[in-house]
């Protein structure tokens, strides 16, 4: 989600291979903290988009050295 504007619940379920019960819990908890907006598309078929917001952003751009030093 850092590389793109926007992304779908399939599309992050996908990408981490997580369960949908335990992404939905995370995601919650990351709209509550102003880490995510989620965006309800209506119309068939319902869509739920979700981006980082600029806090979110942030934390990431932070993270990924220690992600990549941690990975060696």
């Amino acid at each position: 989600m850092l590389l793109k504007e926007q992304a779908g619940f399939g599309e992050i379920k996908k990408i981490l291979g997580v369960n949908s019960r335990t992404l939905s819990d995370k995601l919650k908890i990351l709209n509550n903290y102003d880490y995510v907006n989620r965006k309800v598309e209506v119309g068939p078929p319902l869509r739920v988009k979700y981006s980082l917001t600029y806090k979110g952003k942030n934390t990431g751009l932070l993270a990924l050295p220690l992600l990549y030093y941690s990975s060696k």
